[in-house]
């Protein structure tokens, strides 16, 4: 997969304008008696070389040990980046955790953060964990994003406990959660019951909560979890009203009946666009 993605990238960067940069860089890493210090140096030359430009406008996926990566939204510098890294580690010149942790202690916040989107690609599994886990201590907005979107390798690789927190701190600082990879595959009886003790804390507060909580409250949700989201599913706010019906959507194998709730719904839903997620959703 390590050599699979190399040519992936340098397939989508080859017509870039810096890409002559790119092999050169290549090239410097082949030579160099200090490779750590030289792809730290290139690394951080990458985004000016190779620009901010977006990768592409339309899904590019990587295959990792971890799971698919869409990597479309990353900009051609970051990429560039991740290339030298994924070259640096066929060296085989520096164990791989040691490499990719050292050179994200080393990087700035923009690079810390593309390393971070892209553990999955690294191979190294596990090893990489406690630098994840660094990582969603952050205060950096821009950091935890980088690990909890999009992103297969929390799934693959945390603990239940841990992926947990995640998604809770995930919903604490409103990063969407429709963006977590393989949160239904994920989702517990712990996690449900997490999600609604926070949806009640904020509604004894009357305070507003984020929309997308039903997506990990729903699968094992009480009751009373049960009768609040259908409440939020029949409500005004049409963002509660989407992600109710995508946590519906989402955990019809799971969660059979669900197809029966979504039928109720669809018999009194007047947004024609939310009307026509919950036909699709019944096609499943």
């Amino acid at each position: 997969m390590l050599n699979e993605a190399i040519t992936q990238l340098e397939r989508l960067l080859r017509l870039h304008p810096g890409a002559e940069w790119l092999v050169q860089a290549q090239q410097r890493l082949d030579a160099a008696e200090d490779l750590l210090s030289e792809l730290t140096l290139l690394s951080a030359m990458a985004r000016r070389k190779l620009g901010k430009q977006r990768l592409s406008n339309q899904p590019c996926l990587l295959q990792s040990p971890a799971g698919t990566l869409d990597i479309a939204a990353w900009s051609n510098g970051d990429a560039g980046r991740v290339l030298l890294i994924l070259y640096a580690i066929r060296l085989e010149r520096l164990a791989t955790p040691d490499l990719v942790t050292r050179l994200y202690r080393l990087g700035d916040a923009d690079e810390r953060a593309v390393i971070v989107s892209a553990l999955a690609l690294f191979g190294s599994g596990e090893a990489l964990r406690n630098l994840a886990l660094d990582c969603g201590r952050s205060n950096s907005l821009a950091l935890f994003a980088a690990l909890a979107v999009h992103n297969p390798y929390p799934s693959r690789f945390y603990t239940e406990h841990e992926f947990n927190q995640l998604v809770l701190k995930a919903l604490f600082i409103g990063v969407s959660i429709e963006g977590v990879q393989g949160l239904m595959e994920r989702v517990n009886p712990e996690l449900s019951r997490m999600c609604e003790d926070y949806l009640e804390e904020r509604l004894a507060a009357g305070r507003e909560f984020p929309a997308d909580i039903w997506l990990a409250l729903w699968p094992f949700a009480s009751p009373e979890g049960e009768r609040r989201l259908l409440e939020y599913a029949s409500g005004v706010d049409p963002r509660q009203r989407y992600n109710a019906i995508l946590a519906l959507r989402n955990s019809l194998v799971a969660k059979p009946e669900s197809a029966q709730l979504l039928a109720g719904l669809r018999e009194r839903e007047q947004d024609p666009q939310l009307r026509k997620l919950i036909g699709q959703s019944m096609q499943y």
